[in-house]
């Protein structure tokens, strides 16, 4: 929550205002400013009556008040909050585009519709960075494809060890699940004898995660292995770029209902999340117990000769 609005006031900060009276510029500035206190403090809507579901509250039921919310009641328009928490609690700002009294509040504000939607967090929670994080090990292995045994199999000599090196060794031959052609450079992540997920990586020496939110930004083999063995992978990508902790939903602000949907909408749900990642995280295993023999196979050939 705090990262997705901390992601919205910055993007608001940085718009052209010009087009503001200056009545309206000065307000924009305080609400910006108490939405930085309100983000800071930390005290937000908690969805206690949709179970598995991404739903909005506008204010929940221990009194605690969406961020736009809070701004109009701060501004001495309690009633306005009292009314749209009794009859429509649960929509997005977008869906109050047509009441009136909310569209004069944001004129006199200095904010767009569009602004305040951006504003609203969608209560989304996958982040940039578990495309990667999704698959944090104790180890991760620089490797380099050295033969192509089928056309998703390869055998890769291990260059680097990070994290735990107990059960890898530079100069290991492992066998591994993937389409790059013989010589292509991997990042592998391992738990003990087990190989899990194989990135890419390019000449330029990243690696190009995919996930909820599409293809991700390029990110370095050397930041990604420091990232997959730390205790808080989340936390260390994000100290080298926020994007990474922010939710994959409400890109820019004509994303709309990104993953803030009620019952039945047709969004994702988190329980479909959940689901996804179980399925993923049996796939892996499978992969990954269908490897571990071939890895012992592998490293006492390698020593053999």
């Amino acid at each position: 929550m705090r990262a997705h609005l901390s992601s919205a006031l910055r993007e608001l900060r940085r718009r052209d205002t010009s087009h503001l009276c200056p009545a309206q510029s000065l307000a924009r500035v305080r609400h910006l400013d108490a939405l930085d206190r309100y983000t800071r403090a930390g005290r937000f809507p908690s969805n206690r009556d949709f179970p598995g579901a991404l739903v909005p509250y506008f204010v929940d039921a221990a009194g605690a008040r969406c961020a736009m919310a809070h701004l109009i009641e701060r501004d001495g328009h309690g009633d306005l909050v009292q009314r749209v928490a009794a009859e429509s609690n649960h929509a997005r700002v977008r869906e109050l585009a047509a009441d009136a009294a909310l569209v004069v509040w944001l004129d006199a504000a200095g904010l767009s519709a569009a602004e305040a939607a951006r504003v609203q967090p969608e209560y989304c929670f996958i982040k940039h960075g578990d495309c990667l994080c999704g698959s944090a090990s104790p180890t991760a292995l620089e490797a380099t494809v050295v033969a192509r045994i089928d056309a998703s199999q390869a055998t890769a000599r291990i260059d680097a060890v990070h994290g735990d090196a107990a059960s890898h060794e530079v100069g290991d031959e492992i066998q591994v699940y993937t389409e790059v052609t013989v010589e292509g450079s991997l990042l592998v992540t391992a738990d003990a004898e087990l190989l899990g997920t194989v990135f890419t990586v390019d000449g330029a020496g990243n690696i190009q995660c995919s996930g909820q939110g599409g293809d991700e930004k390029p990110l370095s083999s050397a930041d990604a292995s420091e990232a997959l063995v730390a205790s808080n992978c989340l936390g260390v990508l994000s100290m080298q770029d926020p994007h990474w902790n922010e939710s994959v939903c409400s890109e820019g602000e004509e994303a709309g209902g990104g993953c803030a949907v009620a019952p039945g909408s047709g969004g994702l749900a988190l329980s479909t999340v959940v689901a996804a990642t179980a399925l993923l995280a049996v796939a892996r295993r499978a992969r990954r117990l269908a490897s571990a023999s071939r890895v012992h196979r592998s490293r006492s050939a390698s020593r053999a000769r």
